[in-house]
């Protein structure tokens, strides 16, 4: 049996119990495990001589994970859904009923039903580390918690923080938990077992309600706006129609997190915790459910596919990191550097654009909640440049140059010059060949190319694209960068236009086809957006930019039909404002493209076409989506890509695909191969 609990006694009754799961990088709940815990449960119940206990985890950085989702996706019958949910709500009971105080002392981050866990506690301790956190993110896997937590956390943090932990899977630091009620007090990982043995000594021999008391003085409980039960409903309503605006309202999950929140600020906890697992139940059989978790394996294989044996392979941080071009892409990578602390030197010939670039980065670091003397030290790594000047000193050299061969390769050949032979160049090669811009180089085998998908900031996936002279060792060190950033690193081969951009290609060469056929801009927009996806294809091109987006469907077939009604579209667009990609397709009320928008009449004018084309809106996904589908197609026949399940990963974390349909090619199986064939073939 896997055994995950280790207990030790230490003076005076009280029992240290160390969890450290054999042969797993973390610790988990799984059949095996919770066989364990509910013997661990009632050896507990029955020894008098404990006179409290803490539990803490043998896994650095890490507490809990919760339970194995791989046996939470087995699940296929409301029955065995709602006795697997009430399992583990009945051993959460009797854990909260020992007949002795319980401290969980969470040195590392702690999720899901690892999370819930902890609410049965009396008293949680989190340590001041920086991978200290908690966290619910069961919605982002289609089901909801099971464990009581839509039942405990509103009254113990709150409705509103409660909510946004339970519908946002928002992560709580330690010393936001803190701040919360979540946690009753940040203390020194240095001095875990003094301060959880000095707890456990106040609680006065047993006084199990020296631990409310102390709740009371620190939990934010219902804030000073969420008294009365018409400010909790007028909450609840605010979050409820938010998430009838956006895409949510496609995911069961999220209607089904409000009523159990409901329902339990209205009842009693024995008919809260039961109501809870049969929303659970509803959820979790769904196919929305099945494939959100089914996403999930594939993310954890693309970000565990660094580790061998159980641990990571040996990686070198960074000294000092180069990047070349300050444009978008540019911009992003200086923040992700300087963000995780590395010191990074920017170039660009454009002193507009140095600027531009340190606005970026201001604002980003400011949106993290960044302030005061951190933020200026932060503020300090960053270094920008109109020179090569400093370059020697990097271990790593970012090239964002526009996609010019003959310009990456100069510039590639020219920071090879300045930089020591081990040093790693990560070139953002669009759909340029890797293995050409290496050639001539001295050391093509630490050049790499990468893909940020657009827009970088908003979009998890980045393609690695090894060239034929790339060491693993170099591919294997840039994908480990990007897992320390939180990104998800897609090993392609090196083919023009890898795989999101080929995919991108045919959203946009589809749209404008049917754009000339007198399908409005809005209505085809409205379509794909309907459908899922996070932009309708125009509203992505005002996103890249409408020159990049030439320029993709240029290097890709310079024959498409999209090429020329894109290049005719900008030629019309161009708004007068004088500044550098100024065209746009909307025009955007106020300065952010969340605001209502309205088409730029001169694209229609310009074209010469009156947008009277009646298209059902099935019809217009048909059209864009199976065309994508078929280069998906072409994609796994030329090995672009290993899997065929990385296709679909890659469009939900790349292209905006919408999750809850599982990805492009799991689209394409429900939809039926055969109808697909036929309508490609019309």
């Amino acid at each position: 049996m896997t055994k995950m609990f280790h207990a030790e006694f230490l003076s005076d009754g009280i029992l240290k119990i160390v969890m450290d799961m054999h042969r797993s990088r973390v610790n988990l709940f799984t059949s095996e495990t919770l066989l364990e815990f509910e013997q661990l449960i009632t050896d507990l119940e029955n020894n008098d001589a404990i006179r409290g206990v803490y539990v803490l985890s043998g896994k650095p950085d890490h507490f809990h994970y919760g339970m194995d989702l791989h046996e939470i996706h087995t699940l296929t019958s409301l029955d065995d859904a709602y006795l697997k949910a009430r399992k583990g709500q009945k051993l959460m009971e009797r854990w909260e009923h020992l007949p002795f105080p319980t401290v969980a002392v969470i040195d590392g981050d702690c999720q899901a039903e690892g999370a819930e866990w902890t609410l049965y506690f009396n008293a949680r301790l989190v340590t001041d580390r920086s991978t200290t956190s908690l966290c619910l993110p069961q919605a982002l896997w289609g089901i909801m918690p099971s464990w009581g937590a839509t039942v405990k956390l509103p009254r113990l943090i709150g409705v509103t923080n409660a909510l946004e932990m339970l519908l946002d899977a928002r992560i709580q630091n330690a010393s936001r938990a803190a701040a919360i009620g979540l946690a009753d007090e940040m203390i020194p990982h240095q001095a875990i077992d003094d301060i959880t043995v000095k707890w456990l000594n106040q609680s006065h021999h047993q006084d199990v309600a020296f631990f409310e008391r102390q709740r009371k003085k620190s939990s934010a409980q219902f804030t000073f706006r969420e008294k009365t039960r018409f400010a909790r409903n007028r909450i609840l309503k605010q979050f409820s129609r938010a998430v009838q605006r956006s895409e949510r309202r496609l995911y069961p999950v999220y209607p089904a997190i409000l009523r159990s929140v409901r329902f339990a600020l209205e009842n009693d906890f024995p008919d809260a915790i039961e109501y809870e697992a049969r929303q659970f139940t509803k959820c979790v059989i769904t196919d929305t459910a099945k494939y959100l978790m089914s996403l999930e394996f594939i993310r954890q294989e693309l970000l565990d596919s660094g580790e061998h044996g159980g641990e990571k392979a040996e990686w070198k941080r960074p000294g000092c990191v180069g990047v070349i071009g300050a444009g978008m892409c540019g911009r992003y990578v200086s923040y992700l550097t300087v963000r995780h602390r590395y010191p990074v030197r920017i170039r660009d010939v454009s002193h507009e654009a140095l600027g531009g670039a340190l606005a970026y980065v201001h604002h980003l670091l400011q949106k993290d909640g960044l302030s005061g003397r951190k933020f200026e030290l932060i503020m300090d790594l960053l270094s920008p440049t109109t020179t090569l000047h400093g370059f020697s000193h990097a271990d790593l050299v970012f090239v964002t140059v526009p996609d010019d061969e003959t310009l990456k390769k100069e510039v590639v050949q020219q920071i090879e010059r300045r930089v020591s032979p081990e040093a790693v160049i990560a070139v953002q090669a669009a759909t340029m060949s890797v293995s050409q811009i290496a050639e001539g180089c001295r050391a093509p085998a630490r050049i790499v190319g990468v893909q940020f998908s657009k827009p970088p900031a908003g979009a998890p996936l980045v393609e690695v694209i090894p060239g034929e002279q790339t060491s693993t060792e170099t591919v294997e060190y840039i994908a480990e960068l990007l897992r320390r950033w939180q990104k998800i690193p897609l090993v392609v081969a090196d083919r023009p236009g890898f795989l999101i951009n080929r995919l991108l290609t045919q959203y946009f060469n589809q749209a404008l086809t049917l754009l000339q056929s007198g399908v409005a801009i809005e209505r085809i927009d409205d379509a794909m957006k309907d459908f899922g996806m996070r932009q309708g294809p125009f509203e992505r091109m005002d996103a890249m930019g409408l020159i990049p987006s030439l320029g993709l469907l240029h290097r890709e077939s310079g024959q498409m039909v999209g090429f020329r009604i894109l290049s005719s579209l900008l030629e019309v667009a161009e708004t007068g404002g004088g500044e550098p990609n100024s065209e746009k397709v909307y025009f955007y009320d106020g300065e952010k493209a969340s605001g209502k928008k309205k088409v730029n009449a001169k694209i229609y004018r310009g074209l010469k076409i009156k947008p009277r084309k009646k298209m059902e809106a099935g019809e217009i996904q048909e059209r864009l989506l199976f065309r994508m589908i078929n280069e998906a197609g072409d994609c796994l026949s030329e090995k672009i890509i290993d899997k065929p399940e990385y296709i679909d990963g890659a469009s939900v974390w790349g292209l905006g695909f919408p999750a809850f349909r599982g990805g492009l090619l799991r689209y394409a199986d429900s939809t039926g191969l055969q109808k697909i064939v036929g309508r490609l073939a019309t």
